[in-house]
């Protein structure tokens, strides 16, 4: 759709400025001499006009050998923001962020059986119109939205097309693009919640010389999205649930997908809840069994047992643990990322889970001496995936931005 927002009026060299202050500031004008071998008096323009749009602001001065501190140019958090959403199989998180991903409006909303397209949306829509309100009161200011989403989807046209294990099963085939365009009025783009999440963590630490990182998220489901030299690596509209159907065990559990063995079918809410159900039944005994029955029992109710020392609970979060190390170790010898982030509802609800996962994963790592990486729990925290929305939503405005989503 057609853009009439503050960053569409830059040509090319001004955005290219901001976008390098923006992922490297602050900078003095000499700085950015170096950076783009521009002269200065183009940069002058550059930073002036930049300033009267108040997209930068000066930041003190730099040190100086003799006569005047140069001044030091970064961005200015107000100078624009955007619309981040995560669409999950239990929730939608909604955030409006600034130019750095600090988010300064969240609304989250649940999603459970009875929570049809036709009834969340309208609200959803309502909601964000008055935070846009209330938030934002140039509204030029606001470039666009982004969305992180369950799969598959089809990201040419921004659609969700048939979900499994989703809630209400009336969530199929529906435009997200559209739907967002038509009602808010700016721009929308949509991609893989995974993807969306690596995206807001390569945000966050592309300035530290972190150009790999893979994002784990272990849910409902298995998510992997992964950043290679600055570059989102994807592009179909289910990659990211392809690492979870990596066969871990040949011959092994029934996948949805049709296939034997595979990690969803080990590491994920489901699985869990599953074995722990299957082994109560066959015998085996757990705290839980005292005031409720074994349909009744919850994921977080087994994340409880096991805090209270339940060994069956323990023992099941441990195997999940496992596979999943496995599953990391196997990416991390294929891809070599420098920053592995693991976040999502079980190492959220486990500290034992994301402890015991990244011991696994350490274990099996090919040549780990050959390799420099990190684990870390997601930077932005529970926002990962709808932070990583909005800084694909700005990365749309920006040279050098991800190139793979709609």
């Amino acid at each position: 759709m057609e853009t009439n927002n503050i960053l569409s009026k830059l040509d090319t060299n001004t955005m290219g400025i901001f976008n390098i202050i923006r992922h490297n500031g602050p900078l003095t004008v000499t700085g950015l001499m170096e950076v783009t071998q521009t002269p200065r008096t183009t940069l002058n323009r550059n930073i002036k006009e930049l300033l009267e749009r108040k997209l930068i602001k000066q930041e003190g001065t730099d040190s100086s050998s003799g006569g005047r501190p140069p001044a030091l140019f970064s961005v200015n958090p107000d100078g624009v923001y955007t619309i981040g959403m995560e669409l999950s199989r239990s929730n939608i998180r909604l955030l409006i962020c600034n130019t750095i991903l600090e988010p300064i409006w969240i609304y989250d909303m649940p999603i459970n059986t009875n929570s049809t397209p036709e009834e969340v949306f309208p609200k959803i829509f309502s909601i964000l119109n008055d935070a846009i309100d209330a938030s934002i009161p140039d509204k030029q200011r606001l470039i666009g939205m982004g969305i992180g989403s369950v799969g598959p989807l089809d990201l040419k046209k921004g659609i969700l097309l048939n979900p499994s294990s989703f809630p209400n099963t009336s969530w199929t085939n529906i435009n997200l693009k559209e739907l967002f365009e038509s009602n808010l009025k700016i721009p929308t783009f949509v991609e893989n919640g995974a993807s969306t999440a690596v995206m807001g963590e390569y945000a966050k630490n592309a300035s530290k010389g972190i150009h790999n990182i893979i994002y784990i998220n272990v849910g409902v489901g298995m998510r992997c999205g992964v950043v290679l030299r600055g570059h989102l690596l994807g592009g179909d509209g289910n990659a990211e649930g392809a690492f979870a159907h990596m066969v871990l065990k040949p011959g092994g559990r029934s996948c949805y997908c049709g296939n034997y063995g595979c990690a969803e079918s080990y590491v994920t809410i489901p699985a869990i809840i599953k074995e722990f159900q299957y082994e109560l039944r066959k015998g085996k005994e757990s705290i839980l069994m005292s005031n409720m029955s074994v349909d009744e029992i919850t994921f977080k109710d087994i994340c409880t047992a096991a805090k209270n020392n339940d060994f069956l609970a323990t023992e099941v979060i441990e195997n999940a643990a496992v596979y999943t190390g496995l599953a990391i170790a196997n990416i991390i010898n294929v891809l070599h990322p420098q920053m592995i982030v693991l976040g999502g509802m079980i190492p959220d609800n486990s500290k034992y889970y994301y402890n015991r996962t990244i011991e696994v994963a350490k274990k099996n790592i090919y040549n780990p001496g050959h390799l420099k990486y990190v684990f870390c729990p997601p930077s932005l925290g529970h926002n990962t995936i709808a932070a990583g929305a909005a800084a694909l939503a700005l990365s749309k405005y920006v040279k050098g931005g991800f190139k793979n989503a709609v």
